[in-house]
C-alpha cells in the first residue's frame, strides 16, 4: 500500500512539473527580451545605421539626421574630384521645355544653405509652377568610407525662374566653423504632367560649417 501511494505522489509531482516548466521557460524568455531590448533602447540611432555600409548607394532623397551619422563617422573635406553641373541641358517632356538649376552650397546666417529652382525657354506647354525638390548634401566618412549624404531637403511648388520666392531652399545649422565639403541637388517634377526623373548636382563646394 506505501509503495502504491509513492508512485501515486511520484505521478502527480512529475505532471505538476511538466505543468510549470512552460511558465518558467516563459518567464525566462520574456526576460530575455526584456534584456534584449534594453540593450537595444540604449543604443544611438546612429548605432542603427551602421549596417548600410555603403550610404553612397542610399537614395540621396532620404535624409539622416546628423545626429545619427554623429557617433560611427564625421564630417570631412573631400578631395578635389567631385566636379558636377549646377545646371541641367534643356529638358522637354511633352510640349514643355525646361531645366533645373541648383546654387552652391554657401554659409547663410549661421546655416550651410543651398537653393533650387527650374527655368523654363518658353510659358508655352509648361506647367505654371513645379515640385522642386532641393536637397543639400554634405561630405561623410565612417569605417566603410566616404560619401556624400543629404543632411536637409525642402520640397515646394513654384513658379520659373529662380529668385525670392521662385526657388526651394534646403539649410543646416553649423556646430563649428570646421572647413566641410557640400553640394546641393535638385529635381524638379512638372506639376500634372510625365517628365523624366533624376538630379542636377552643384559643384562641390568647401564651406566653414561642421554639421549640428
Amino acid at each position: 500500500m506505501f509503495h502504491l501511494k509513492l508512485k501515486q505522489t511520484l505521478f502527480i509531482l512529475a505532471i505538476v512539473s511538466q505543468l510549470m516548466l512552460p511558465a518558467s521557460v516563459e518567464a525566462a524568455s520574456n526576460s530575455d527580451y526584456k534584456a534584449i531590448k534594453a540593450r537595444h533602447s540604449d543604443q544611438a540611432q546612429s548605432d542603427r545605421i551602421q549596417p548600410l555600409t555603403n550610404l553612397s548607394k542610399l537614395d540621396p532623397k532620404i535624409v539622416i539626421k546628423v545626429a545619427d551619422l554623429a557617433s560611427s563617422g564625421n564630417f570631412s573635406n573631400a578631395p578635389e574630384s567631385f566636379v558636377l553641373m549646377a545646371t541641367s541641358g534643356w529638358i522637354t517632356a511633352g510640349s514643355c521645355t525646361y531645366r533645373q538649376a541648383v546654387d552652391n552650397p554657401h554659409l547663410s546666417s549661421g546655416t550651410t544653405s543651398v537653393h533650387g529652382w527650374w527655368e523654363t525657354s518658353t510659358t508655352s506647354g509648361c506647367p505654371v509652377y513645379s515640385n522642386v525638390d532641393t536637397l543639400l548634401q554634405a561630405f561623410y566618412c565612417n569605417m566603410w568610407g566616404c560619401s556624400y549624404v543629404t543632411i536637409a531637403s525642402d520640397s515646394r511648388d513654384v513658379l520659373a525662374g529662380g529668385g525670392s520666392g521662385r526657388r526651394g531652399n534646403a539649410r543646416n545649422l553649423c556646430l563649428n566653423s570646421s572647413l566641410i565639403s557640400y553640394r546641393g541637388a535638385v529635381d524638379v517634377d512638372l506639376i500634372n504632367q510625365n517628365d523624366p526623373g533624376g538630379l542636377t548636382y552643384s559643384p562641390e563646394v568647401g564651406v566653414n560649417c561642421y554639421p549640428a
